[in-house]
C-alpha cells in the first residue's frame, strides 16, 4: 500500500518549525566498539530493521504550505551509510572533533532526515554515529530504536518500553474541527489530572491531585516570572560550529555507593556531581554563582505497558540546581528535596498537552517567539536516560559504550546527556563554540566530583 501525505503535527511540528542553522534540531546517538566492524553486515542490518519504519524512508516536503511526510520515492539506503577513518592514533580527541564537525553541518532535507557514519580506527575499534532529526521522534523513541537493530535486544530487559514489531504508522489525518479543538483544549486540564496518576507511584486522594497542581502552576508561574539571566556565560546568540565531549566511563556500583551512603538515589548522585562540575566551571570563569539555573529535563509521556513508536511525545520538568551550594551534603539534601517534590509534579503532563495544541495552533513567528522566550529563561538541556543493564551486540561486536548528544535551541549555550549502559555511566556534553569553548572542563569536573564524593566516604 502507498504511504500517504501526512502533515506534521504536534511536537513534531514544533521540531520542525523550531529548526534553524544556528540550533539544528538533530539527535545524535553514537557506539563504540573495541574491534572493527563487518560495514556489509551493518549495511544488511538497517536494511532489514530500519526500513521497517516508514519515516526511515520519508522526507519533509512542503505541500499546501505545511510540512507534510513524504515517500522518498528516490530513497536509497547507500546514501544514508557513510564510512570514514579516522586520522593518526584515532583517539578520543580526533573523534570529538569529527562528531563536531557533523553536527554542526545540517541533514540533506532531500531526503529522509538522517545519516549513519561508521568510523574507523577510533581506538583500534570502531564508533558507529546515527544522527536523527528531532521531528522523527524523540530521544526515548530514537534510543530504543537504536538498540532494538542490535543483535541480543530484549525490550523486556534492554527497555521500559516494547518497539513495534511492524512498521509505525501515522495518526490518520481528519479536517480541522476548530469547535472540537477548542473543546478539547478546554479538557485539557482534566487530562493532565488523569495522566499525573500514572506518574505518582502510589496513588493518593484527588485532593492531593489538585494541590499538586496548584504547587506546578506555582513553579511554572515562578519560572516564567523569573530573570532571563542574559549575562550567564552559558547564553547568547548561537553560532553555527559546535563542540562535543564526554566523560570517561564511571562505574555505576561507584554512583550507588555514593547514593546509599547520602540516603539519595542514583539520579539525585549524578544531579549533585553534575551540578558540582558547573558550580567549579563557572568558579574558573569567574561567573556569579547566585544565579536561577534551570534546566529542562524531557520526560517520556508515554504508557508503560503499550508498546512505543516513532515521534515526539515529551513533556519537560523544569529543576533549579543549586550551583551555590558549596557543601557537598547540603547540595544532596537540597537536591533530593527538589527532585522528591517533583516526583508528584504535573509538570510533565501540563507542558505535554498544552505545547501539543499550540504546536498545531500558534502561527509559525509567534511559536519561535515562545522559544526565545522560554530558551531565554533555561541554562541547559538535561536528559539522563537509564540505558541496558547488560551488554548488547551488534553486527557480531559487542558495544563497549554508549552515548548520545542533544541538539541546542534558542539562547542556550550547552546541553548535557547522562546514559547509564552495561553497569557504567557516562556524561555526554555538547555546547555552541560561540559561547563555551571548554566542554572537555566540565567533564573533568563531573569525573573529579565522582573521586571526591568517593574519597569522602571512605574516610
Amino acid at each position: 500500500m502507498k504511504n500517504k501525505d501526512i502533515p506534521l503535527s504536534h511536537l513534531d511540528l514544533l521540531m520542525w518549525n523550531t529548526n534553524h542553522p544556528t540550533g539544528l534540531t538533530n539527535i545524535t546517538a553514537i557506539k563504540f566498539f573495541k574491534a572493527p566492524l563487518d560495514t556489509q553486515k551493518v549495511i544488511d542490518i538497517f536494511e532489514k530493521k530500519i526500513l521497517k519504519f516508514e519515516k526511515f524512508q520519508e522526507k519533509v516536503i512542503i505541500k499546501d504550505g505545511k510540512p507534510t511526510w513524504h515517500k522518498d520515492e528516490l530513497f536509497n539506503l547507500q546514501s544514508h551509510i557513510h564510512k570514514i577513518a579516522l586520522p593518526g592514533k584515532g583517539d578520543d580527541k580526533a573523534l570529538q572533533i569529527l562528531i563536531s564537525d557533523l553536527i554542526s553541518s545540517p541533514l540533506d532535507y532531500s531526503k529522509p532526515l538522517w545519516q549513519i557514519h561508521i568510523i574507523e580506527n577510533y581506538n583500534s575499534g570502531t564508533a558507529v554515529l546515527w544522527r536523527i532529526g528531532h521531528v522523527i521522534g524523540d530521544g526515548v523513541s530514537l534510543m530504543t530504536t537504536f538498540l532494538s537493530i542490535t543483535d541480543n535486544f530484549d525490550p523486556e530487559k534492554d527497555t521500559f518500553h516494547k518497539i513495534k514489531k511492524h512498521h509505525v504508522e501515522h495518526e490518520a489525518t481528519k479536517k480541522i474541527d476548530w469547535r472540537k479543538k477548542w473543546e478539547q483544549a478546554v479538557e485539557l486540564s482534566k487530562k493532565t489530572i488523569e495522566k499525573s496518576k500514572s506518574l505518582i507511584q502510589n496513588p493518593q486522594p484527588i485532593q492531593q491531585a489538585f494541590e499538586a497542581l496548584k504547587q506546578t502552576t506555582k513553579d511554572l508561574t515562578s519560572f516564567v516570572m523569573s530573570s532571563s539571566n542574559a549575562k550567564s556565560m552559558y547564553k547568547g546568540p548561537l553560532g553555527v560550529q559546535k563542540k562535543v565531549a564526554w566523560s570517561k566511563v564511571i562505574p555505576l556500583s561507584d554512583i550507588k555507593k555514593i547514593g546509599k551512603h547520602y540516603g539519595s538515589t542514583v539520579n539525585d548522585t549524578l544531579l549533585v556531581a553534575l551540578t558540582g562540575a558547573i558550580r567549579k566551571h563557572m568558579l574558573k570563569h569567574g561567573q556569579d554563582l547566585n544565579i536561577k539555573f534551570n534546566v529542562a529535563c524531557p520526560v517520556d509521556m508515554r504508557k508503560q505497558d503499550v508498546e512505543i513508536d516513532l515521534g515526539n511525545k515529551i513533556g519537560v520538568i523544569l529543576l533549579d540546581l543549586p550551583i551555590n551550594e558549596g557543601n557537598i551534603k547540603h547540595r544532596f539534601k537540597v537536591i533530593s528535596e527538589k527532585t522528591k517534590s517533583l516526583r508528584r509534579s504535573l509538570e510533565p503532563p501540563i507542558t505535554y498537552y498544552y505545547t501539543q495544541f499550540i504546536s498545531d495552533f500558534i502561527p509559525k513567528g509567534m511559536e519561535e517567539a515562545g522559544a526565545k522566550f522560554l530558551g531565554s529563561k533555561l541554562m541547559a538541556i538535561l536528559s539522563n536516560v537509564p540505558g541496558p543493564k547488560r551488554a548488547l551486540k551488534f553486527a557480531g561486536e559487542e558495544i563497549d559504550n554508549l552515548m548520545f548528544f542533544l541538539p541546542h535551541t534558542y539562547e542556550m549555550g550547552i546541553g548535557l546527556s547522562v546514559i547509564s549502559y552495561n553497569n557504567k555511566v557516562t556524561l555526554g556534553i555538547t555546547v555552541d563554540a560561540n559561547i563555551v569553548n571548554d566542554p572537555e572542563t566540565i567533564a573533568e569536573y563531573f569525573e573529579a566530583e565522582i573521586e571526591l564524593m568517593l574519597a569522602t566516604i571512605l574516610l
